[in-house]
């Protein structure tokens, strides 16, 4: 009988220790609230800043739409013969270094279609052409407290 009183006291003891060691490492996320001031331009991200209901309407429009995970070197060899557009929307999660940005302008070189949507480009992707050069200007921005998911805030002057 006092076995069995022990074993259940170590029993609630360990409980009570795990409920303790839980409730010490419990850690709340934060739901991040888009803005245009961090953007999450990912295919991903249904959210006001995301992209993906753009992605699912062309894939649901009969496009082949996928998303390029390799580096941009892999454009010039067999695999980037089957691309014919690549699109990068705003700042990538992983920065493009100049020498990947050289490979996919000499991919576009070669016959591809580079369609970029971003307020600030890196400059290293808009070469010049002849006499010509691509530059941005920022005139006007969203400012603080425009919330992303409020149309007539994000239009508004």
């Amino acid at each position: 009988m006092r076995n069995r009183l022990g074993i259940v006291i170590t029993i609630i003891a360990a409980i009570a220790v795990l409920i303790v060691i839980n409730s010490a490492a419990y850690v709340s996320s934060e739901e991040h609230q888009d803005s245009e001031l961090s953007p999450n331009r990912s295919s991903y991200n249904a959210g006001a800043t995301g992209t993906r209901a753009l992605y699912d309407f062309l894939a649901e429009s009969g496009r082949k739409v996928m998303r390029w995970r390799e580096a941009p070197e892999r454009l010039l060899g067999s695999s980037g013969a089957q691309i014919q557009t690549f699109v990068i929307i705003g700042a990538t999660r992983v920065s493009m270094r100049r020498k990947e940005a050289k490979s996919l302008l000499g991919w576009v070189e070669r016959g591809g279609r580079l369609v970029i949507i971003d307020r600030r480009p890196e400059d290293y992707l808009l070469p010049p052409s002849g006499k010509w050069r691509v530059t941005t200007e920022l005139l006007n921005f969203p400012g603080f407290g425009v919330d992303p998911e409020h149309p007539e805030q994000m239009t508004e002057e």
